[in-house]
């Protein structure tokens, strides 16, 4: 099944370049974190239309069974929301709708698209470092 929570947080992100559940200025720790997921509503940036942060707030209920596309339409239900408006969804499956910003490179190997402070750093293998009880926040259920 399709976690449409994940969605919100990831269409959150994309749109505003920050994790709908860290606060600038504030403790961010894992539990922290986690507790905002559970408890706390991300804070919606009044720049961001009406349609959008009505697509983000339905998509990050808590409650599955109330959350955009959590009934039988599943995402029929996504599909149909003003945030799609104009997306012809036939042509989107055969691919034949044209991408909204196609990046100019000269090559393969062509990185001018992405930034300096980034390109600049050298390649380091950075291992996973797994937080202490992380597995806690699996044992919470969103109402389900």
């Amino acid at each position: 099944a399709v976690d449409w929570w994940s969605v919100g947080v990831l269409t959150y992100e994309l749109l505003t370049g920050a994790s709908p559940f860290t606060v600038e200025g504030e403790k961010n720790s894992q539990q922290e974190i986690s507790r905002r997921i559970l408890r706390t509503n991300p804070p919606i940036p009044e720049e961001l239309s009406p349609e959008v942060a009505d697509f983000i707030t339905k998509l990050l209920v808590k409650n599955p069974r109330e959350r955009l596309g959590g009934g039988t339409e599943d995402a029929e239900e996504l599909k149909r929301h003003p945030f799609f408006k104009g997306l012809n969804w036939t042509d989107l499956s055969k691919k034949a709708v044209p991408a909204p910003f196609i990046p100019k490179i000269s090559g393969e190997l062509d990185v001018s698209n992405f930034s300096e402070e980034f390109t600049k750093m050298t390649p380091t293998d950075s291992p996973a470092i797994v937080p202490p009880n992380f597995d806690k926040i699996f044992k919470v259920r969103f109402g389900a």
